[in-house]
C-alpha cells in the first residue's frame, strides 16, 4: 500500500486512539533524515517529533494484539458535525460530507473561532460541540473571562458565566469576583461559583425591571 507523506496541517489518528496535527516535515541536520513535528489534540496540546519511517510504520501487531488500526499513525478527517473518519482505508458513508481540514489552517491552528462566534456557543450552552483540538480549554476560560468583564449587560454577564462553569477555575473566579466587588468568603471552588452567579442574577433581575 502506497501511502502519502504527512502534510502540514493535516489530522492523524495515533493507534492508541488520540488525534495529533502535522505542524512541519523537518530534516535532521545530523542525518539528513524527514522528521515529522505533530502536536497533540489534547491538553496540554504537547509536540512531539518521530523520524517519518517510524511514524508511518506498521503498528507492533505482536505487542498490540488487540489493535485493529494496520499503521502506527493514520490519516484522519473531520466531517462537517466535527465526527471522525479514517481517510486510508475506512470506506466512509456514503451521506457524509468531509470538511476540508487543510484548508481550514491558519498559520499551525485550525481555522479561529470568533468571540462573537465562542459567545454564541458559551450562551447556548455547545461549548462540547466543539470538534477536539480546535480551542484549549484554557483558551475557552481565558476569552471567556474577558466576554464576561466587557459584556453590555449583566443578563449576558450572567449567560457568558452561566455557560462557562465547567471552565472557570479558583483563580479566574477570584478575579472576577474583584471585578464585581463581591466578597468570597472562605470556601470550596463551586461555592464561590455559586455566590458569584447568585449576584449576578440578582443584578440581572434588578436591571430587568429598572428597564421596564
Amino acid at each position: 500500500m502506497t501511502r502519502n507523506i504527512p502534510v502540514a496541517g493535516e489530522f492523524y489518528r495515533h493507534f492508541k486512539g488520540n488525534i495529533y496535527q502535522i505542524k512541519s516535515i523537518a530534516t535532521d541536520s545530523e542525518t539528513g533524515k524527514k522528521i515529522v513535528v505533530y502536536q497533540a489534540m489534547y491538553p496540554p496540546f504537547g509536540m512531539w517529533v518521530r523520524s517519518l519511517d517510524m511514524f508511518m510504520s506498521e503498528t507492533d501487531h505482536q505487542k498490540y494484539p488487540e489493535c485493529n488500526q494496520q499503521f502506527r499513525f493514520e490519516k484522519v478527517v473531520f466531517d462537517s458535525q466535527g465526527n471522525v473518519h479514517g481517510a486510508e482505508n475506512e470506506k466512509l458513508p456514503e451521506n457524509v460530507v468531509i470538511e476540508n481540514v487543510s484548508e481550514k489552517i491558519i498559520g499551525d491552528s485550525v481555522e479561529d473561532i470568533s468571540d462573537e462566534e465562542l459567545k454564541k456557543i458559551i450562551i447556548n450552552g455547545q461549548l462540547e460541540k466543539i470538534p477536539e483540538g480546535q480551542i484549549s480549554e484554557d483558551e475557552i476560560s481565558q476569552r471567556g473571562f474577558m466576554m464576561i468583564l466587557d459584556a453590555e449587560s449583566y443578563h449576558e454577564k450572567y449567560q457568558l458565566f452561566e455557560g462557562l462553569e465547567k471552565y472557570l477555575d479558583e483563580r479566574l473566579l477570584s478575579n472576577i469576583a474583584v471585578s464585581f466587588d463581591i466578597v468570597l468568603e472562605d470556601g470550596t471552588e463551586k461555592e464561590h461559583y455559586d455566590t458569584i452567579l447568585a449576584n449576578l442574577q440578582t443584578w440581572d433581575r434588578f436591571e430587568d425591571r429598572r428597564m421596564r
